[in-house]
């Protein structure tokens, strides 16, 4: 019985993050066409009249930029009063998964090169053709990775932030060792030790670590 339970959430979890998927994207939708409004109303007449001329594009690379200067302005003010602070530097991930490619693109027009994607197939997708088109962009896959999927990642993301299993962690030391390089691996943890959640337990980690390791 205590099988089936477990079988019987694992599949209401997936429906759950399906639906979640589908209502970020909603939510992105609405939130680019308000920000366009809003963009538009801070204009007078003339310049409204304008601004229906320019590309949808410019308009987003505009608002990106506002956004990410105010952003990265609060992060380094947080980070040069840290402990970390004479150690390292942090890194703003722009997690890219359902946005639109014009959206990206206005994030990159603007220097960033740091994104986060949840989804393999959706990283194939897009990254390819950006990382041909632009310098420098650094990819971290932050979602589920799915074992069968591994040669996948390793060879189009820079890191991996959800190693959660020693079979996931064999099959990318074994993939390391066959491609002849490995992108940057994050142990994932959860630390609230719950069933319906990724990551490995809190009272495994350290020993799976040590594991990974050797």
């Amino acid at each position: 019985m205590r099988t089936k339970s477990r079988l019987t959430t694992r599949c209401e979890n997936q429906q759950t993050k399906s639906k979640k998927w589908m209502t970020d994207s909603l939510k992105a939708q609405k939130i680019e066409q308000e920000a366009i409004k809003q963009y538009a109303e801070q204009r007078s007449h003339t310049e409204t009249l304008v601004c229906r001329k320019i590309s949808h594009f410019e308009i987003m690379k505009s608002l990106v930029s506002n956004n990410r200067k105010k952003l990265l302005e609060n992060i380094n003010k947080i980070h040069r009063k840290s402990y970390y602070a004479q150690i390292t530097s942090p890194k703003l991930i722009a997690v890219s998964k359902v946005q639109p490619v014009d959206r990206i693109k206005s994030v990159l027009e603007e220097g960033h090169r740091v994104f986060g994607e949840n989804r393999i197939q959706e990283a194939q997708s897009k990254w390819p053709l950006f990382k041909e088109q632009y310098d420098n962009i650094e990819l971290h896959l932050i979602g589920p990775l799915q074992t069968n999927k591994t040669r996948a990642a390793m060879e189009i993301a820079d890191s991996i932030h959800t190693v959660d299993r020693h079979k996931l962690a064999n099959s990318l030391a074994r993939l390391a060792q066959e491609l002849g390089k490995c992108p940057k691996l994050f142990v994932q943890v959860n630390t609230g030790d719950e069933e319906q959640k990724s990551g490995i337990s809190p009272n495994e980690a350290e020993n799976f670590v040590k594991e990974c390791l050797s």
